[in-house]
């Protein structure tokens, strides 16, 4: 499943950029794209159906934890329901969970003083490298959300957004009819010396309360990585809650070094294309 999005991002970006000859006739990106759509749903339905089967001949048990596939299938039985959330959760959040992850790990590798400050907050949370991390952990970890902004701000993995206008507006004094599409650069707003001064520098304090590097004051929509309103992302939940055990469970173990240069390109979305070469030290306590 995983490599069909991959496939499946790819082949948008080329059908979306290029010259809309797919339209016309069956291109090579068009036909890689249906293909790896059909057996992500293929792949969907598998699962799907053992779940549906699991729930009809488990015997009650109200202490058991149903998953959340379960959950749905539950309270809707339909299985086009099932297969909407997996293509949401997996298609939306495979390539962007991952890539977010490596560029924040990649800004804390690359800046040893603030990863040591995250390190310090992390064992005082978690003093057992071992322990089990909780939402109580995660609640306390304020550096590591704090660090994971600041990465999201310098290089967003959705470097525009755009929405169409469901009325007329005035927006910045122009009168913008109903109907135009409105592009938000918003990795263009999150580097702007106007709202994030040192825009270039990985400076995490800027999203804790009362620190004097403190940006809390900042325009909200100055960085927006998950979006805003009815669109925002709805997986916002579950790429934070990866993100940050995963940041938590690496950076309790080990010393993480990066000593390359790291590039970015945009596509689909805007990530990282060099090799992922971190140096993992592993900590003694």
């Amino acid at each position: 499943m995983i490599d069909a999005v991959q496939v499946q991002f790819d082949t948008m970006h080329k059908l979306d950029m290029g010259l809309p000859t797919w339209k016309i006739y069956n291109t090579k990106p068009w036909k890689d794209f249906v293909r790896s759509s059909d057996y992500f749903v293929e792949v969907s339905m598998k699962y799907i159906n053992e779940a549906m089967k699991r729930i009809e001949t488990l015997p009650e048990d109200p202490d058991r934890e149903l998953t959340v596939l379960e959950k749905i299938l539950a309270r809707d039985p339909d299985p086009k329901t099932g297969i909407v959330m997996a293509l949401d959760m997996m298609t939306a959040g495979v390539d962007t969970t991952s890539y977010s992850t490596a560029v924040a790990l990649y800004y804390i590798a690359k800046n040893q003083d603030k990863q040591q400050i995250l390190f310090e907050e992390i064992v005082k949370h978690l003093p057992n490298k071992n322990g089990r991390i909780t939402s109580d952990t995660l609640n306390e970890l304020k550096y590591l959300k704090a660090c994971i902004k600041e990465s999201m701000r310098i290089s967003p993995i959705a470097a525009g957004n755009i929405r169409q206008l469901v009325k007329d507006l005035v927006l910045g004094g122009y009168h913008v009819p109903k109907g135009v599409n409105i592009l938000m650069p918003i990795i263009q707003l999150s580097n702007d010396e106007k709202y994030f001064p040192k825009p270039e520098k990985f400076i995490p304090e800027r999203w804790i309360k009362d620190s004097p590097s403190s940006n809390m004051k900042t325009h909200a929509f100055a960085t927006m990585p998950f979006g805003f309103g009815p669109r925002m992302c709805v997986g916002r939940r579950f790429a934070e809650l990866e993100i940050e055990t995963l940041l938590t469970k690496i950076i309790r173990n080990f010393k993480v070094e990066f000593n390359h240069d790291m590039k970015f390109e945009s596509k689909l979305l805007y990530a990282p294309v060099s090799p992922l070469k971190f140096k993992m030290v592993d900590r003694q306590s």
